[in-house]
């Protein structure tokens, strides 16, 4: 939406998230991995970006979905190994949110699994907060989006995907209190990967940034009021 606002309103460069490819490329590395131990060319797979322009915007952009995925896009998302595994993967991706960019996560996440549904792998999208209120004995508290999610939840939901029998985890890492959590995942034999933003990363820099300028705004409305 801030995209075809800006479009509509003649600025005609734009760098868009790449929300399917978000949504696609790590699911099939985890896969790689997996079925033939197929490590990432890099410790952290940068996506390049693709800028929108008035002369290629009508063959690249919906104004509904975002980026238009055919068979020229495709090119550029991750390709699974030619082997299938020994026995049946299941790989989560966790997500906390129910929003638009979400959504188009998880439709790139969506069709990652549904290619590797020949591969004898499935792939989930797991909401965490309702994943922990329906498989744990946590007490949990009605989801507050402005509040995020406790620590105890991320423990609980993480450490209950390895008993449910999950080979790979993908998440967010949105608060430095979950790398603890995380290498402990990974001691259990657990492959975890981190997609579209973690604490020491520019997005994460200005994730917080935005954080503490809000909390800022609502004091001074407080001291105003």
């Amino acid at each position: 939406q801030d995209v075809n606002q800006y479009m509509t309103k003649g600025v005609w460069s734009n760098i868009p998230d790449d929300t399917f490819q978000i949504g696609y490329d790590p699911v099939i590395l985890v896969y790689n991995y997996l079925a033939a131990k197929e490590k990432p060319e890099t410790p952290r797979n940068i996506i390049k970006d693709r800028v929108l322009t008035k002369d290629n915007i009508k063959n690249m952009w919906d104004f509904n979905t975002g980026f238009i995925e055919n068979e020229e896009a495709a090119k550029r998302l991750k390709k699974p190994v030619d082997k299938k595994p020994d026995k049946h993967l299941k790989i989560a991706m966790v997500e906390f949110e129910d929003n638009d960019f979400c959504r188009q996560i998880h439709s790139g996440m969506s069709a990652a699994g549904n290619k590797l549904k020949e591969c004898n792998t499935s792939v989930d999208w797991i909401h965490l907060f309702d994943y922990v209120k329906s498989k744990t004995d946590l007490n949990v508290r009605e989801f507050d989006p402005t509040k995020g999610i406790s620590k105890e939840i991320w423990q609980a939901g993480l450490n209950q995907l390895v008993k449910d029998g999950y080979d790979a985890i993908i998440t967010q890492v949105l608060d430095d209190f979950l790398i603890p959590i995380i290498n402990d995942i990974s001691k259990m034999g657990c492959i975890l990967a981190t997609n579209n933003i973690e604490p020491i990363s520019m997005r994460g820099f200005l994730s917080a940034i935005k954080d503490q300028t809000e909390g800022i705004l609502n004091l001074s409305n407080d001291v105003s009021d």
